[in-house]
């Protein structure tokens, strides 16, 4: 995935792999092609791409969902720029199954993105939210990076 769209995504929520929500489910197979899978029935339910990308269908036919699932992928951001103490630093990010809670909150506040601690119903994950509605989610017995994701009601 590239660098700049993880980063986005992130930041603002609005967009995943070259899709908006509210993307019409036919133009959005037109747009990226055949998925490695489709669960649920043909107008509703989740799209799934092998680079680990999850997009969610809406009753009425659009994207409201979009996910990474870090068990199907490895993000890598390069060149990540952040002023530091009025000095610009350069540094890359890994992202994987395997990239602990601390680490992704190490690389929201060099990205100066504000987050805040969620919690769902099931208390064997725990949920950082950033200001974009985006959930990164963590097994809590390991602390290991499951999915960043995003819904919306449409």
């Amino acid at each position: 995935m590239e660098n700049f769209d993880f980063i986005s995504f992130v930041k603002n929520g609005d967009a995943l792999g070259g899709i908006n929500f509210g993307t019409a489910r036919n133009n959005f197979l037109f747009l990226k092609g055949k998925p490695t899978e489709i669960i649920g029935d043909s107008k509703v339910g989740y799209i799934y791409y092998y680079e680990g990308l999850k997009y969610g269908c809406s009753i009425s036919g659009v994207i409201n969902e979009m996910a990474i699932d870090f068990s199907k992928t490895i993000v890598v951001c390069k060149d990540v720029k952040s002023l530091q103490h009025g000095v610009e630093i350069t540094e890359d990010f890994r992202f994987s199954s395997k990239t602990k809670l601390h680490d992704f909150i190490r690389f929201l506040n060099f990205i100066k993105l504000k987050w805040e601690v969620g919690r769902g119903d099931n208390l064997d994950y725990v949920s950082i939210k950033m200001n974009s509605g985006v959930h990164a989610v963590f097994h809590l017995h390991n602390g290991d990076l499951i999915s960043l994701s995003k819904a919306i009601e449409i």
